[in-house]
């Protein structure tokens, strides 16, 4: 049995081993501690002194990191049913058709405002074919949409934007003339009021006016049966007349004398 001198003695030994050992505060401390001291209340102390090291010694777990969903700034399309609109061209022919094939009417200088007044079925090299209003509204005719460009936002009908010569309100009001009502008596063709009776020699030989605009092919008069119209004038139906022949109800398609 131990004698009560020796037993203080152990505790002595044990508290100035377990106060060494939080002056130092390692790890390795108090494992020295432990293994001279496994048992009691000291002991557990160090094990739990021990576990706070582990567990401060763990890197934090990081919290996932989510970016923040980037927005991209887009303009928005402009609808291809907006028509008549101020636009400009690149310069080069105008047509009086929807095609290389058709005559030159005339030719524009690179910037000079035109007013897009239809856009057509026919497609090259990805744009399509446009009527046009020139001159300032005065004279119309075709043109191709790559080298046409817009003086707004940027289209997919027609190739890029550009700067006009002319002031962009005067292209717009132009465009706001163009989309002004017709007095009583008249209609509107491209973009124009002209007197019904005038439509049909303002669209001229094989087009007849339908729906505000030129539409290749002949109409009869209601009063006029199909089943009397001679051969040349069947072919004018769908197709209008050859490049160069007029129209006659009495005559069809035919040069004009």
């Amino acid at each position: 049995m131990s004698s009560p001198a020796f037993a203080q003695s152990e505790s002595s030994a044990e508290k100035d081993a377990f106060a060494a050992a939080k002056e130092l505060g390692t790890a390795d401390a108090w494992s020295a501690f432990l293994a001279n001291f496994p048992t009691g209340f000291h002991a557990d102390l160090a094990r739990a002194y021990i576990k706070n090291l582990s567990d401060a010694a763990q890197p934090a777990a990081e919290a996932p990191v989510t970016e923040a969903p980037v927005s991209e700034a887009t303009t928005a399309a402009p609808p291809l049913d907006d028509l008549p609109i101020p636009a400009a061209s690149w310069g080069g022919i105008v047509r009086d058709g929807p095609g290389q094939n058709y005559g030159k009417v005339a030719s524009l200088n690179e910037g000079e405002p035109v007013i897009l007044m239809a856009r057509t079925a026919v497609i090259e090299n990805g744009f399509p074919w446009f009527k046009i209003a020139y001159n300032s509204g005065g004279k119309t005719g075709y043109q191709w949409g790559g080298i046409l460009c817009s003086t707004g936002a940027e289209r997919p009908d027609i190739f890029k934007t550009c700067t006009v010569k002319q002031s962009a309100p005067r292209a717009a009001a132009a465009a706001g003339q163009a989309r002004a009502k017709c007095s009583s008596g008249q209609v509107r063709i491209d973009g124009k009021c002209m007197k019904k009776s005038a439509a049909a020699g303002y669209c001229g030989p094989g087009f007849r006016p339908e729906g505000g605009r030129c539409v290749q092919g002949y109409k009869p008069p209601p009063q006029q049966a199909k089943s009397s119209l001679s051969g040349e004038q069947r072919k004018a139906l769908n197709k209008g007349c050859p490049r160069g022949q007029v129209w006659s109800a009495a005559e069809g398609c035919h040069e004009d004398d």
